[in-house]
């Protein structure tokens, strides 16, 4: 086995691109004989550095930076060939509410793989496939036949996108110390969320995977809305957003940057993430509008929670934008 010196290079990857991986090369050749594909997860990219997939652990966010790969083919991204802003927000805040979905069983796997034209046996449910082509089938993108039952190689072989290659490149020393080094933010948070609707389902007494499932059996229940706020304040979620900008000062912090990158890699990470801000703007803005919308009609305090989150992460959008914009003004 040979050494996992590649990274993601950043600077490729889009927002609302899937990306397909080898990361185990027992589990690709197995995924090879049965579905044709060598390829054996999906991840799509929701944000800068940020993405979102479903795996043994249900779905949860990652961190592109922190993921390394032994060859450099070892991923692809499938990018749609026609797209606009809306889809593509449509599509990434789709993944984003079924965060803390658990995984599906293995007979669901076996459907996707025998191409059954039926509607999901577990459809509170995901896997890496499915997830992403409800995504696009909820932006009005039809990329496969079944978003129920599909497999990455019904991906690969979908029209409606192209397919990108050569987006690792070998990490410096820095990058790849970074990038093998287990994240205590995202591990925290995949606890939270995971203790979050783990406590849902007994106070509901019923099969709580998402927020957004949590806030639909409270507008019908509402005598369980400080319930269920209790657990989600004493959970620590609301102040995630604290703790990422205390670990990756980098992006939020213009002397943090500088120490951070190397001189001539400076412009091109300030416009990637500028590139970025309006579409993490739109994404988060079309969700505190959603919350807000929520909230005048229902009036429960657990849309205001949500309410005051998204103020803070658009806060935070809004300090990356700065930071780059002076870091740019340098040249």
């Amino acid at each position: 086995m040979g050494e996992f010196n590649y990274i993601f290079d950043q600077n490729k990857l889009e927002l609302g691109d899937i990306l397909l991986i080898i990361s185990d090369r027992g589990l690709s050749k197995q995924m090879e004989e049965r579905t044709g594909c060598k390829y054996h997860h999906a991840m799509i990219v929701v944000a800068y550095s940020s993405y979102i997939h479903s795996y043994g652990g249900g779905v949860q966010s990652g961190n592109s930076a922190r993921r390394t790969f032994e060859r450099e083919d070892d991923v692809v991204a499938l990018r749609l060939k026609s797209s606009s802003n809306e889809i593509l927000i449509n599509a990434t805040n789709f993944v984003r509410r079924k965060i803390g979905t658990q995984y599906s069983s293995l007979r669901e796997l076996l459907r996707a793989e025998m191409g059954l034209e039926v509607g999901a046996a577990e459809a509170n449910r995901q896997f890496c496939s499915r997830l992403v082509a409800q995504a696009y089938a909820h932006a009005g993108v039809e990329l496969v036949e079944n978003p129920d039952y599909c497999t990455l190689q019904d991906l690969i072989a979908s029209g409606e996108v192209e397919i990108i290659s050569g987006i690792l490149r070998i990490g410096n020393e820095d990058e790849l110390e970074y990038a093998r080094e287990k994240s205590p933010i995202l591990s925290k948070q995949e606890e939270i969320q995971s203790g979050i609707f783990e406590q849902a389902r007994v106070l509901c007494g019923t099969d709580i995977q998402t927020f957004e499932q949590l806030e639909d059996f409270l507008i019908t229940y509402p005598e369980f809305d400080e319930g269920a706020v209790a657990i989600i304040e004493q959970s620590g979620y609301l102040y995630q957003w604290k703790e990422e900008m205390a670990k990756n000062p980098q992006y939020y912090d213009y002397d943090a940057f500088i120490a951070s990158f190397p001189n001539e890699a400076h412009q091109a990470i300030a416009y990637k993430i500028l590139g970025n801000y309006k579409s993490d703007l739109l994404n988060f803005s079309a969700e505190h509008s959603r919350w807000k919308a929520s909230f005048k009609k229902h009036g429960l305090r657990y849309h205001e929670i949500h309410i005051d989150l998204i103020d803070n992460l658009i806060g935070m959008v809004v300090q990356r934008k700065e930071v780059m914009e002076r870091i740019l003004n340098d040249f």
